[in-house]
């Protein structure tokens, strides 16, 4: 529904635009007032959340075609559910998958902005990618919490694992159809 697509664009620029720098400057300080109390060497600078949003917007003109790009067809994106729902022709897929694709491209949008602002602040594009997919919710499932998440996204992600195996069952695609769909 559209309320799907505002909530979705909604909290991908909150959180990409808006916390991502705010966190950095926030805990470059933080950081700034430990050195100075402890004597320890700095880690994170405040200087990084203006850093990461002048990259951010600089990459406004990239995502844009990213955008445009994946809603034409012209590029393939990772589209993590759409390949689970069965629909039989070709027709009816591209009528069906259009608001999936359009949910896609803003996601892709602002992976490439979040990328823009992670390089400007330093990281590699490797790491950059992988900071854009924890900020707009787009990392694999974590149960075990390797990547060093606490006890409830732990929780979280195992329960996200047991209904993804819904899947298996006939039928499955269809009871399930959406899950790591952003």
């Amino acid at each position: 529904s559209p309320l799907t697509h505002i909530t979705n664009i909604a909290t991908n620029m909150f959180q990409s635009g808006v916390v991502a720098p705010v966190e950095k400057t926030i805990t470059g300080t933080l950081d700034w007032v430990k050195s100075k109390t402890t004597g320890s060497e700095r880690q994170y600078y405040a200087s990084d959340g203006i850093k990461y949003a002048k990259g951010f917007y600089q990459s406004l003109p990239e995502a844009w075609t990213k955008f445009k790009n994946i809603m034409s067809g012209k590029e393939i994106s990772v589209k993590p559910d759409m390949e689970r729902v069965p629909i039989s022709t070709s027709k009816k897929y591209q009528a069906y998958t259009t608001p999936l694709r359009a949910l896609e491209a803003a996601d892709q949008f602002f992976m490439t902005l979040v990328k823009g602002g992670e390089k400007a602040t330093g990281l590699t594009e490797s790491a950059a990618e992988s900071v854009a997919k924890y900020r707009l919710f787009r990392q694999a499932f974590d149960p075990e919490g390797k990547t060093g998440q606490g006890a409830l996204l732990k929780t979280w992600d195992k329960y996200n694992s047991y209904v993804n195996q819904l899947r298996r069952l006939p039928g499955g695609n269809w009871i399930v159809p959406f899950l790591q769909t952003p």
